[in-house]
């Protein structure tokens, strides 16, 4: 539902910009990515071209607008999503201090299984693992390796006006992407 493999902005003849949802985005489907783009856009022309997330939930908490439905108004439900954020983003934050003063990430984001106690542990199947372990095991390599060019991906199509400047980088990128894993031992 209203994903192609293109993530630019595509302009219908002259007038009407075409929105679709980023490659990846996780968004309720019912959300019209056209209705959510017209909307987003016409809160940064009324703030003077710049687009905060206050002024985002502000609009959205009227019944009428096309982003209502992208929040949760349940205070309680809303209280525990924003726990699960933050649990996330701690575990996401700790490191360890490795050789040389270096710091290194202690803790890898995996996927396991999509089942209800993993959905409940973190959501969607994703757990924490030690890195050092994720990298030793061949599955978990296997997935933050797909995971990393994937990440590569998207910076490249980010970045895709300084592709002149930063050659070097677009290029190792397409050789990473041009690579049968399966016969890399």
């Amino acid at each position: 539902m209203g994903k192609t493999k293109k993530n630019k902005i595509q302009k219908i003849g002259k007038a009407k910009t075409a929105y679709i949802w980023k490659s990846g985005a996780v968004v309720k489907t019912s959300l019209s990515p056209q209705k959510v783009g017209e909307e987003l856009e016409r809160l940064r022309a009324q703030t003077g071209g710049e687009l905060r997330p206050i002024d985002v939930i502000e609009a959205a908490a009227s019944t009428r607008s096309a982003l209502h439905s992208y929040f949760e108004w349940d205070d309680s439900k809303a209280a525990a999503q924003h726990r699960l954020q933050q649990a996330r983003a701690l575990i996401a934050s700790i490191a360890v201090r490795a050789e040389r003063g270096r710091e290194k990430r202690l803790y890898v984001s995996v996927r396991k299984g999509s089942n209800k106690k993993t959905s409940q542990m973190g959501g969607k199947g994703s757990i924490y693992v030690e890195r050092e372990g994720a990298f030793k095991d061949e599955t978990l390599r296997e997935q933050l390796r797909a995971k990393a060019v994937h990440e590569l991906e998207r910076w490249a199509e980010r970045y895709e006006p300084l592709r002149l400047e930063l050659m070097q980088v677009f290029s190792a990128i397409e050789d990473l992407k041009s690579i049968d894993w399966d016969k890399v031992a």
